[in-house]
């Protein structure tokens, strides 16, 4: 769950009963989780970028900077016979 005004993300697993949370982001507004490679792309509205996180280690894997407000042109999408992920609306297939 994106944390707004909290500049987080919370972590819920479920099957541990276990709550993590990432912390640093800014503005966090759109999380999409990948189960294959267990990474989580995180939109964050007031730092411009989108943060690709490992969820095995919590480690930041990857930073893609100069969105310039990541959701404004549309939500992070995720094409699959390509196995890339977008931002900006744009989805190659």
């Amino acid at each position: 769950m994106a944390a707004l005004g909290n500049n987080t993300v919370e972590i819920l697993d479920t099957r541990n009963k276990e709550r993590r949370t990432l912390s640093g982001l800014g503005e966090p507004q759109g999380v999409l989780y990948l189960i294959a490679p267990d990474r989580l792309f995180i939109a964050n509205g007031a730092a411009n970028r989108v943060d690709i996180v490992d969820l095995t280690s919590l480690a930041e894997e990857r930073r893609i900077t100069g969105m310039n407000d990541a959701l404004d042109d549309g939500d992070i999408g995720y094409t699959i016979l390509t196995a890339s992920a977008t931002s900006g609306g744009s989805h190659s297939s």
